[in-house]
């Protein structure tokens, strides 16, 4: 049975060693939240789909993750919502 795996952080440097032990298991199918197309190309070529989006696209997460059997966040930083920063102004 396949499992999927919604992923973010999967280009950077904790994430991406963690991505590339899961892609050696063919019982995942796996997508992940990238922030640009060159970062979206270069993971479709190794068999993982991707949404292009942000953190602060809520709708495309929830989507993702309520979708998936298991959820990675491997960002690094913490990630205040632009909203927030925004009001702040």
């Amino acid at each position: 049975m396949t499992q999927t795996i919604f992923f973010t952080g999967a280009t950077g440097y904790i994430g991406g060693a963690c991505l590339e032990h899961l892609l050696g298991d063919k019982s995942f199918q796996i997508t992940a939240l990238v922030r640009n197309a060159e970062k979206a190309k270069k993971l479709n070529d190794l068999g993982v789909e991707t949404i292009i989006g942000s953190l602060d696209d809520d709708d495309k997460l929830s989507k993702a993750a309520a979708e998936a059997d298991i959820v990675y966040h491997t960002v690094r930083r913490p990630h205040i919502p632009r909203s927030l920063l925004l009001e702040n102004e």
